[in-house]
């Protein structure tokens, strides 16, 4: 009987055991599957996030409420997101994180959370809430450097720079990049490349920074290709906007019809008419108007439909610039006055608006309305360089300290890495890595310096870049105010109003550069000439005498260097003076330069100044041009004036000195 009751139990032990075996083996192999399940969704979230969501919705009711369940909420969540199910994706996110909060803290507890809240960083991203965003990714990115993820970290990087950009800190975020861009060279990483590169590209073309902006542009080229859709057609877009900033505008243009042909296939109906819109600008400006207007056509019902005020008043100003170049004045100012209060608007569409009215007021003889037009937008220039001068000054002095501090510290790795060497050699070696440490840190500290001098050195020149762009703005309102202030209140010939135009056109293109050609200013100055030849009269003798030895298209001098003191000359020399005047211009070859003489038979310098009360602003602005120059350039520029009594031509003789070679 004991025997049986023996045998008896260890049978049932046997059994008990055979089931728990097998009961563990399939929550082992439950397990296993579901995990394999969650990596190929996750692998096909950014090719196909509709697949991705229909499949959890089929197996998430399959899962309890266990971290395989919300791992299976965050693939659904970040679907909704891809599909731009914004609502959902808020919901599901905080459900997921009072989950995280709710669960004793773990290793994969803490990485579904860092995960969600980069989600959310993402999700407040795309509603334009860049500080709710900044918060979550913050958080997100404390965890994946404490677990060292540093393949995660580049992506927070990456989000943490778009988000700084968007707020308008471009030192910030240009430094975010540049972090994320060294992260991804230590570990060896190229997926992230493109993404780096690309918004390196819109952050210094947002800075006017053109030649970095397409360096970076380029390096993003080379994986192109391999990106989404939508990815590609946001590169070839805002890589098309930074050649028409900077004026290429033939750049430009296969890169927003690239754009469009992207898109076209899928029908994205706004991104469509935005690269439609983007064409219309383009054609307009290459003086192809038939493609211009079937471009802007195209795009002027849907804005209206969709209430976007920026596009539709882009689109207004777009078609007013082609009613203007067929000559439609009419439309034109109905067109223009549609769209005259600019508020809520870019400040780049608002000057696009006004160079268009301003044309129209030159072309229409509205000279007054074209000067105060021209005036507004000049300030509103000044505003939006000012901006960029700003943010570009506090993005290179962060770059200078990022520069520095990855500086020290590689310095500091090299000297406890030959600490820790020198810690396993005997006293003779010791001594001698001591020398070779002592000559490596004089070294460094010398090289040091030279770095920092060259960073300084370059710094102080874009600033007499940015001191420099400073005075050519003032000097092309002066020049126009001169000529409309001359012939405005007397009656103007026809040809004589389009020479004006002529002048005022040139004088903006000028304006807009640090260095002419000395056949432009010259080709300026005669036409400007022929312009005041009426007011002097028939007893007017003018000549330009020109060395042949000079090559007049290759010597470069700054915008109206010649131009303002012939415009002194006649305005306060041979105006007031009756009987001959004489005008002459001698160009001739100099040691290190050219010279240029500008005489005239009028009262003198000393008369001149005496009768004006001093010099005029023209020529203030062309010695603080000289000065800020000779503070870059060994041999130096040179304007000197001499009356009468000190020279040998009778009048006024001003001589400018011009180097071979002019460093801004």
């Amino acid at each position: 009987m004991f025997l049986k009751l023996i045998l008896r139990f260890s049978i049932f032990l046997i059994c008990f055991f055979c089931f728990s075996c097998q009961k563990s083996e399939k929550t082992s192999k439950d397990k296993i599957e579901i995990s394999h399940f969650i990596q190929q969704l996750n692998d096909s979230l950014i090719g196909n996030p509709t697949y991705v969501k229909n499949r959890v919705s089929a197996e998430i009711s399959s899962c309890k409420d266990s971290l395989d369940f919300y791992e299976l909420r965050y693939l659904y969540a970040s679907s909704c997101f891809k599909l731009t199910q914004f609502d959902s994706t808020l919901i599901l996110t905080h459900q997921i994180l009072s989950y995280c909060k709710e669960t004793p803290a773990n290793n994969n507890t803490a990485y579904l959370k860092a995960r969600t809240q980069n989600l959310l960083g993402n999700y407040y991203n795309n509603m334009f809430l860049q500080d709710s965003a900044l918060f979550y990714y913050q958080k997100a990115l404390y965890f994946f450097q404490i677990a060292n993820d540093r393949s995660t970290a580049i992506l927070l990087y990456i989000n943490l720079a778009d988000v700084n950009i968007g707020k308008g800190n471009y030192a910030t975020g240009v430094k975010w990049y540049k972090e994320a861009l060294m992260l991804s060279d230590s570990i060896h990483s190229k997926d992230n490349l493109f993404s780096i590169h690309s918004g390196l590209g819109r952050a210094y073309m947002d800075l006017r920074d053109f030649q970095q902006s397409e360096s970076h542009y380029r390096l993003g080229e080379q994986s192109l290709s391999d990106q989404p859709l939508i990815d590609q057609y946001i590169y070839c877009n805002n890589r098309g906007n930074m050649y028409y900033y900077w004026g290429r505008y033939k750049d430009a243009l296969p890169w927003f019809q690239k754009a469009l042909a992207l898109v076209t296939p899928g029908k994205y109906e706004f991104h469509i008419q935005l690269s439609g819109l983007n064409l219309a600008d383009i054609y307009l400006r290459l003086n192809q108007l038939d493609s211009a207007a079937y471009y802007a056509a195209m795009g002027k019902v849907y804005f209206k439909q969709i209430k976007h005020t920026s596009a539709s008043y882009y689109n207004t100003a777009i078609r007013a610039g082609i009613a203007l170049k067929r000559h439609h004045f009419s439309l034109t100012k109905s067109l223009l006055d549609s769209i005259k209060n600019p508020s809520g608007i870019d400040k780049n569409l608002v000057s696009i608006r006004n160079k268009i009215y301003i044309d129209y007021s030159v072309s229409t003889g509205d000279y007054r309305n074209a000067y105060a037009c021209l005036l507004d937008n000049e300030a509103l220039s000044d505003s939006l360089r000012a901006d960029y001068t700003q943010k570009r000054a506090a993005t290179y002095d962060m770059q200078y300290k990022l520069d520095s501090s990855l500086f020290k510290k590689n310095l500091f790795i090299t000297h406890q890495k030959t600490v820790i060497n020198g810690m396993k050699f005997r006293i003779l070696l010791l001594i001698t890595i001591g020398l070779a440490i002592i000559l490596l840190t004089l070294f460094t500290i010398l090289w040091q310096r030279k770095k920092r001098d060259f960073e300084a050195l370059k710094f102080q020149g874009r600033l007499v870049q940015l001191r420099m762009q400073n005075i050519r703005n003032r000097i092309s309102p002066h020049f126009i105010f001169n000529v409309l202030n001359d012939i405005t209140a007397a009656h103007v010939a026809d040809d004589r109003r389009e020479l004006l135009i002529l002048l005022l056109r040139k004088s903006l293109e000028m304006a807009e550069e640090s260095l002419v050609t000395l056949e432009q200013e010259l080709d300026f100055v005669h036409k400007f000439i022929q312009l005041e030849r009426p007011n002097l009269g028939d007893d007017f003798t003018y000549d330009c005498i020109i060395d042949p030895e000079i090559e007049i298209e290759k010597v470069l001098i700054p915008p109206l260097f010649i131009q303002i003191p012939v415009e002194n000359a006649i305005k306060h020399g041979l105006k007031p003076l009756t009987g001959e005047k004489r005008l002459a211009i001698h160009v001739q070859k100099a040691v290190h330069g050219v010279r240029i003489r500008i005489h005239d038979n009028g009262p003198g310098f000393s008369a001149m100044v005496a009768a004006t009360a001093g010099t005029s602003t023209g020529m203030k602005v062309l010695h603080e041009t000289v000065a800020y120059l000779n503070s870059r350039n060994a041999v130096k520029l040179s304007i000197t004036l001499l009356d009468r009594e000190s020279s040998e031509f009778t009048g006024t003789n001003v001589e400018l000195f011009i180097p071979e070679k002019i460093v801004l």
